[in-house]
């Protein structure tokens, strides 16, 4: 299945369980059936190349993702209004941590939840989740489903800092809280895991100095961005070449 449905799929996902959360389905619209029908047909699209290749059956659906995850996740929906402070239970971050390591789709709806999270400015669920992304990162050992496991999470953190770039950049910097959820406790975690992420923070870095009246308004604080570049460097996963020379570029920009 082309990524661009599965991601589709997931989205809607993420949509329906809101609804049955909140009890504003449309009239006539069984929400239950929805997901299910959905849920099988992410199942099929994360199976299938499998199953093709080896011609042997595709694995029946997880029966946990319908009985355990959903309810999980529609319990982080009811405490999307608390604050950073307030933690997952760890029971549900048990079982979240299980399903994001074995099943395709708790992953691809586990992100599509947190970029709705991101484009909400949603702190405190992104504080509580975005850690479990780290904890879930599959080890250099980890084969079955390894390459789609991983991209589901490269694609997840680039999607995050493309919103960055465009909506948040000041935030990141001059709000303490965006500052430690999103930069401190994510994103130079990550950097390490893959190329493209690295070399994607280094753009994010980089389009600071893009926009002259961001510069103006963040005043003394921009020094943030050297202090930010310094760690890229050292723990980033890189083509040492092309990061060095955008590392570079950064710190001629921040000189002028």
């Amino acid at each position: 299945m082309d990524p661009m449905i599965s991601n589709f799929l997931a989205s809607c996902i993420v949509k329906w369980l809101r609804s049955s959360v909140n009890d504003d389905a449309p009239p006539g619209v069984n929400l239950e059936e929805l997901i299910d029908y959905t849920t099988k047909l992410l199942n099929l699209a994360e199976h299938a190349p499998t199953a093709v290749a080896q011609n042997v059956k595709i694995p029946k659906l997880d029966k946990e993702i319908k009985t355990v995850l959903w309810t999980v996740l529609c319990e982080i929906f009811l405490h999307e209004d608390s604050g950073i402070e307030v933690s997952i239970r760890e029971p549900d971050c048990s079982t979240l941590c299980g399903m994001l390591g074995r099943s395709d789709i708790a992953r691809k709806v586990f992100v599509h939840y947190l970029i709705d999270r991101v484009q909400e400015r949603d702190l405190g669920t992104l504080n509580r989740c975005l850690p479990l992304i780290i904890q879930t990162w599959p080890q250099p050992d980890f084969d079955e489903g390894g390459i789609i496991y991983r991209q589901t999470y490269i694609s997840f953190i680039r999607t995050i800092m493309d919103i960055i770039v465009k909506r948040n950049l000041y935030e990141l910097i001059a709000d303490l809280k965006w500052r430690q959820v999103i930069m401190d406790n994510f994103l130079l975690k990550v950097i390490a895991w893959d190329e493209k992420i690295h070399e994607q923070m280094i753009m994010l870095l980089s389009s600071y100095f893009v926009d002259s009246k961001l510069l103006l308004k963040l005043g003394p604080q921009i020094i943030i961005v050297s202090d930010w570049a310094d760690i890229t460097a050292t723990h980033g996963k890189s083509n040492e070449k092309a990061s060095n020379k955008m590392l570079k570029e950064i710190e001629r920009e921040r000189e002028v």
